[in-house]
């Protein structure tokens, strides 16, 4: 199954409308799975624990002050969940022809806004953990040869391999229009010797 468009066809779709970026990409919904249960575990303890408490009250027949003094169980789990949609949301990738815009920090203090262009790519590095690796998701590196460390850090990507191999195809496929466009200007300019006559 194809995960990803292929470079030429991204590419002639962005040809056909330059304003418009080619994709846009978040996190995938599969690399929250290990928060998502984790955020069930401990609803079901905060419920667990609640219940719990209330029995054995009404049990020994203690009665409480109108302010039930268990909430304080719901805050982790609340907070967990408050953590998925900011892990979710957090981040924006947008692939346009020429260049990879990386919104990091649209939930945080702390905003950023990495550019690459795809001619800048001089490495794209993949990685994943055991759970990653099962359910086929990753993160993807893309760094310049200015840096040393990874420029734009794509989180959550769905089969990264076949997206890396995306973005590598891109970044040919930008430099062969590049050339093309450079052959075409070099082409209708007239050369110094032309002139001189």
């Amino acid at each position: 199954m194809k995960l990803y468009p292929s470079a030429k066809a991204l590419y002639d779709k962005g040809i056909a409308n330059t304003a418009a970026p080619l994709f846009i990409r978040r996190r995938a919904i599969r690399s929250l799975f290990p928060l998502i249960f984790l955020d069930i575990f401990l609803f079901g303890v905060a419920y667990g624990i609640t219940f719990a408490r209330d029995l054995i009250l009404a049990r020994f027949g203690i009665s409480l002050p109108t302010i039930h003094p268990g909430l304080w169980v719901w805050i982790p789990p609340v907070l967990c969940l408050l953590e998925i949609f900011r892990k979710y949301y957090n981040d924006l990738y947008i692939f346009d022809r020429y260049r990879i815009i990386h919104k990091k920090g649209l939930l945080s203090l702390k905003y950023s806004k990495p550019v690459l262009r795809y001619a800048d790519i001089r490495a794209i590095s993949i990685s994943q953990s055991i759970i990653g690796r099962l359910l086929n998701y990753g993160r993807i590196g893309l760094s310049s040869a200015a840096e040393d460390v990874d420029e734009i850090v794509v989180h959550g990507v769905i089969g990264p391999k076949e997206f890396a191999a995306l973005v590598d195809a891109m970044r040919t496929e930008t430099e062969k229009q590049m050339l093309k466009q450079e052959m075409n200007t070099s082409l209708k300019q007239p050369s110094a010797s032309a002139l001189a006559e």
